[in-house]
């Protein structure tokens, strides 16, 4: 049986979950850590951001969340218009250079 909560996450982001990114949010709420992997286009994105969302509000936004990866693209995907407690999320590090992304986000060098 699908949370509500994942429910009301597919309703207002009009998406629709599968099995297996349903497990994978589940899992991730009930562990201390994740990895989420698939090919390009499975959805890792959407259930990150899921995950986040739902552990923000299983703990009323007293925990501490790092999304990690290889490919910068993959985090700026995952935390693009991303609020945590109403906070905006922070990145650290970056592509060298780019100037754009130093405007448009909090950076830690």
């Amino acid at each position: 049986e699908v949370s509500d909560e994942i429910l009301m996450f597919e309703k207002i982001n009009n998406i629709k979950f599968d099995t297996q990114q349903i497990d994978a949010i589940e899992n991730s709420i009930k562990s201390g850590v994740s990895v989420i992997t698939g090919g390009p286009g499975t959805g890792k994105t959407t259930v990150i951001r899921s995950i986040v969302h739902r552990i923000n509000e299983v703990h009323n936004g007293r925990v501490n969340i790092l999304i990690s990866s290889a490919q910068h693209d993959a985090v700026d995907n995952a935390i693009q218009n991303m609020e945590f407690c109403g906070l905006p999320a922070n990145r650290i590090g970056g592509k060298m250079g780019d100037d754009e992304l130093k405007k448009s986000r909090n950076i830690i060098k």
